[in-house]
C-alpha cells in the first residue's frame, strides 16, 4: 500500500472517530468517508483482487496428519524482486518440488513476524503505562505455559473424539 494512499485512510479514520467520539468500525468509517467525500471508491483490479482472494485461501488452508495434528497445507516466503518489488512465493508443503530450505525460510519469516508483533505489543504497553501510571498492565512475553495449555487441549480433543 502507497504511504500516502495508507495515511490518507488514517485521516479519514481519525476524523471519523473524533466525529463520533468513540471507536468505530472499519466499514462504517469507510462508508462515512464516501458518504462526506473523503474518500473516493479505487478502482477495480481483478487480477490484485484474485491474488489477494488466493492469498488468504491458501493461507487458510490446512490439513491433517496421522498424529491428528492440524497444520498449514502452504509456506510462503517473502522475496524481493527485480526492481526492489516484494512479492510472495507460495508451495505446498507436502509436495516434493517444494525444497526443505523454502520451508525452513518460511518458518523463520514466520517467527520474525511473531518477534516483529511482540515488539510492537510491548512498545504499545509501555507507551500506555508510561501515560496511565494509575493503571499498569503487565503484559508476560513467557508463552510456554501457553503452548503447553493449548497441546493439552488439543490432546484431550483428540482422546474425546478417539473414545467416541
Amino acid at each position: 500500500m502507497a504511504r500516502r494512499y495508507s495515511r490518507d485512510l488514517q485521516v479519514v479514520f481519525h476524523d471519523y472517530q473524533r466525529h463520533i467520539g468513540r471507536p468505530g468500525t472499519l466499514r462504517d468509517a469507510v462508508q462515512w468517508g464516501l458518504s462526506t467525500g473523503r474518500l473516493t471508491p479505487p478502482t477495480f483490479d481483478p487480477t490484485a483482487a484474485l491474488v489477494s482472494d488466493m492469498k488468504e485461501a491458501l493461507r487458510s488452508e490446512t490439513r491433517t496428519d496421522d498424529k491428528g495434528r492440524q497444520y498449514r497445507a502452504n509456506a510462503a516466503i517473502t522475496i524481493t524482486a527485480d526492481g526492489g518489488i516484494q512479492e510472495s512465493l507460495w508451495g505446498d508443503v507436502d509436495l516434493g518440488s517444494t525444497p526443505d530450505d523454502f520451508r525452513i525460510e518460511n518458518f523463520g519469516q514466520r517467527r520474525k513476524g511473531v518477534v516483529d508483533d511482540l515488539d510492537k505489543l510491548k512498545i504499545d504497553v509501555d507507551h500506555y503505562n508510561d501515560s496511565h501510571p494509575g493503571k499498569p498492565y503487565q503484559l508476560v512475553l513467557e508463552f510456554t505455559d501457553d503452548l503447553a495449555e493449548r497441546q493439552a487441549a488439543r490432546d484431550m480433543e483428540k482422546d474425546k473424539k478417539a473414545a467416541e
